[in-house]
């Protein structure tokens, strides 16, 4: 069998879950005996069985109608987030703390934190997008999703969509098994093993670094931002604002494209020659910190849980990711625990508990022992029955 993925625009970077999960499980239909290619564009179409759509947030449209046009049954994979439950409440969050940033604010930070549910006072609308793409879901002979909540949320914007759900595989994150750390993040940053907080991830609403933040402020511990290109400008701004005004401890950005600066105890860093950090380099930042915070409003399921909970580091997940479906049953040890995205004041206390905790590397739950080869064999049974 032929099953061509089509990629989201601009991705040539494998950094990405959904990009990670694509090419793990590309590889696993190639074990299997299938071709499996990933392509970018619809220009490199070519005859096969099955066309696999990834990522349902551009608009798919055209696409649809080349595809048609070709008679090529299709899918979606579409990571298909709940804008109706997190934008508003991200945006409204990101305001608040946005307004206290200002010397003369009647928003004062304490009453955030006492109050979270401040964050949504500010109602905004949703983007459009994922509804505009309507008809292609209603042309899809199947929909994969990654978790049971996923499905719903499907179910709930496209009443009748035709759905199965997997288990993506942490095979996109084997590479962290098959070497040892080493420290060259530590000699690229100056910092100790163990002795820093980490997210990864873009600057952006959604990631959540201003919880991270505000949660940290009053601390000494070093908080490190690896993020690719910011595509929101004015978050970043806002950031960067927080950081200078609450932060006591230092702080740390890496990412791409930008130029060294440094203002008091914040330190920005770009990446080697501009270039998103090799695998080694961020499998190493992982492995030396000392606690993974990733308060997320939205993550399906969140890769860079998984690459924390590879390696042992005690983790602080958001409840509205997906990541807890992946470890109900069996239960997981305490290395992740969970909090609200906006709870400034548990997420503290948390960090408090988890800093610094150890436990043992390896795949030590059966959500981390599967393989890139068990998700294709999972897919495959889905795309027969359906």
């Amino acid at each position: 069998m032929k099953i061509i993925f089509i990629n989201r625009v601009n991705a040539q970077s494998k950094w990405g879950g959904d990009l990670k999960t694509i090419s793990a499980l590309s590889s696993g239909l190639q074990t299997l005996g299938h071709e499996a290619p990933i392509i970018s564009h619809v220009s490199e179409l070519s005859p096969c069985d099955f066309i696999f759509i990834n990522n349902s947030l551009p608009d798919l449209r055209a696409l649809k109608v080349v595809i048609d046009l070709m008679g090529i049954p299709y899918g979606i994979i579409p990571y298909h987030e709940d804008y109706a439950r997190h934008f508003s409440a991200s945006f409204g969050f990101y305001s608040y703390i946005q307004s206290g940033l200002d010397k003369e604010s009647d928003f004062p930070l304490e009453t955030l934190i006492q109050t979270p549910q401040l964050i949504h006072n500010y109602p905004v609308t949703a983007p459009y997008t994922p509804y505009i793409n309507a008809p292609v879901f209603e042309g899809a002979k199947i929909t994969i999703t990654g978790s049971n909540e996923e499905a719903k949320t499907i179910h709930r914007d496209f009443p009748g969509c035709p759905t199965k759900t997997i288990h993506w595989s942490p095979g996109f994150a084997e590479d962290f098994l098959c070497q040892s750390a080493t420290d060259e993040f530590l000699s690229f940053t100056g910092l100790k093993s163990g002795e820093y907080i980490l997210q990864v991830g873009r600057m952006q609403l959604r990631k959540n670094q201003l919880a991270s933040i505000i949660a940290t402020k009053d601390g000494d511990i070093p908080l490190v931002f690896i993020s690719t290109t910011s595509q929101s400008p004015n978050y970043l701004a806002t950031c960067l604002e927080a950081i200078k005004k609450y932060r006591k401890g230092p702080t740390l950005i890496i990412s791409e494209n930008v130029s060294p600066a440094t203002w008091g105890r914040l330190r920005i860093i770009p990446m080697p020659d501009g270039k998103k950090l090799s695998a080694s380099m961020l499998h190493s930042a992982f492995a030396h910190a000392g606690l993974h915070l990733h308060p997320a409003f939205c993550e399906l399921p969140g890769l860079t849980y998984f690459e924390s909970a590879l390696l042992g580091i005690p983790t602080i997940a958001s409840t509205w990711t997906t990541i807890a479906e992946y470890f109900e049953s069996p239960s997981f040890d305490d290395r992740i625990e969970y909090c609200e995205p906006y709870d400034l004041a548990k997420i503290t206390q948390l960090i408090e508990k988890k800093m610094g905790q150890k436990y043992t590397p390896g795949p030590t739950h059966p959500a981390l022992q599967r393989t890139s080869v068990d998700v294709a064999k999972d897919f495959l049974s889905c795309l027969y029955l359906s």
